[in-house]
């Protein structure tokens, strides 16, 4: 049938030859009392219609250009050419539309269970399922681009291009969980408390941000990772072999499962634990600028602060290997438990608070600036704390100390009020008064 203008409306409907408008028309299919199959060609400048059944249009043939208005208990489309859908398809349990072409979703689609499958994919309008179904977006050869809304309980999908899931505003997007999802390069804003429970691979990047919790039980994996909530949990896997950023804008960050970074950077209102879940699980190389209300991290490979982290009330760091501060480590306690130390640049607690050295396995060495209320540790190895000059360091309080070798140079006024026990040799050299509290030995 070749028509310009196509008005079909039946108990059911079953196309199997050559339903046309020209491809610049309008196609109305009504089943009032049953279902709507095609296994013919559709060609159709706009589509629309309705079903109290389903509605199955699976022919590859098909050249729909334009979905309007369409309810059905169950909605199928195959589709040959670039799709917009600009008015309400409602397609009840499930809605399912395969382009091989541009999918554009200007309009609404609803239903349960929605998959959204096209060449690329662009949703300036809603997808939905009320919150409590499921959302599958699949790029085959492109982009997902949203600037719209999506409500979904689980969101799953692939693009070999960007996935950019961005909503029309911060949290547009309503999302409760993200299965697997593959792309080159992820960005999701989200309303919504959100775990991710499968595997995302952001490939180039992985971007998530979420105006309340972020739960990773699942994995997160690309070389930049950026995960942004008001307070975040990892019981699961973060892996960047770039930079992996933690943010918690209005809590904690907890992590007991894998964190695998390059260079972590972040911040939390709360308190950051990165425990992992054994003391050598994670795997960091370097933290730049870090910022929270209590920092802990377990390392299980030599570690480099390069840029400032402050730990508020408390920073402490196990390392299994090298931990070296090249950078500034600030906090009013500071403990640094590591095979060795190395300490170029600065470690403080601003005077009036503690800190802890222990290399359980070489060496402590120290010529940048150390400012401590009071000082105590261990080392296998020697314990040289020399600072960048003879002053530098500004020490008020020895506590106690064991080195094979222990020397300080010192530019404040110290008390050693503890035991030093430096083994073949201690050596103290203060520029002010030095007082050995009582019968301390040194």
């Amino acid at each position: 049938m070749c028509i310009r203008d196509s008005s079909l409306a039946e108990a059911n409907i079953s196309l199997t030859g050559l339903l046309t408008d020209g491809g610049s028309g309008s196609v109305s299919l009504i089943a009032n009392g049953g279902t709507i199959s095609e296994t013919g060609t559709l060609i159709a400048g706009t589509l629309s219609g309705s079903s109290t059944g389903s509605t199955t249009l699976n022919s590859l043939s098909n050249q729909v250009a334009g979905l309007s208005s369409f309810a059905a208990a169950g909605f199928t489309l195959n589709d040959g050419v670039n799709l917009a859908v600009s008015g309400t398809l409602n397609g009840g349990t499930s809605a399912a539309i395969t382009d091989t072409e541009s999918l554009s979703i200007g309009g609404t689609v609803t239903a349960a269970a929605i998959s959204l499958n096209g060449g690329d994919i662009s949703i300036s309008g809603l997808a939905t399922n009320g919150g409590g179904g499921t959302l599958s977006l699949v790029a085959t050869s492109g982009t997902i681009n949203e600037t719209g809304t999506l409500i979904t309980g689980t969101l799953t999908g692939s693009s070999t291009g960007l996935t950019t899931l961005t909503g029309a505003t911060l949290t547009s997007n309503q999302i409760l969980v993200l299965e697997n999802f593959t792309a080159s390069g992820f960005t999701l804003n989200d309303g919504e408390a959100l775990s991710v429970a499968g595997v995302v691979n952001g490939g180039a990047s992985a971007t998530i941000t979420s105006s309340a919790m972020l739960a990773i039980p699942g994995t997160v994996t690309a070389t930049a990772i950026s995960l942004l909530g008001t307070a975040i949990a990892i019981p699961g896997l973060v892996s960047g072999t770039g930079t992996v950023n933690l943010m918690a804008s209005g809590g904690t960050i907890s992590e007991i499962g894998t964190l695998i970074a390059g260079t972590l950077t972040g911040s939390s209102t709360g308190a950051t634990t990165l425990n992992g879940a054994t003391a050598t699980t994670n795997q960091i190389a370097s933290i730049d600028n870090f910022t929270a209300a209590g920092f802990t991290l377990n390392d299980g490979l030599a570690l480099s602060v390069i840029g400032t982290l402050k730990g508020g009330a408390s920073a402490i760091i196990t390392d299994s290997a090298l931990v070296s501060i090249g950078g500034t480590l600030s906090a009013s306690l500071i403990s640094l438990t590591a095979a060795s130390i190395a300490i170029p640049g600065l470690v403080t607690d601003g005077g009036g608070g503690t800190v802890s050295l222990i290399a359980n396995g070489g060496t402590i060495d120290e010529q940048g600036t150390l400012i401590a209320g009071s000082l105590s540790g261990t080392s296998t190895g020697a314990t040289t704390l020399t600072g960048a000059s003879a002053g530098s360091n500004q020490v008020a309080t020895l506590t106690g100390f064991t080195a094979s070798g222990f020397t300080l140079n010192d530019g404040a006024a110290l008390t050693v009020s503890g035991v030093v026990n430096g083994g073949p040799s201690a050596t103290i050299t203060d520029l002010a008064l030095l007082t050995i509290d009582g019968t301390r030995c040194v």
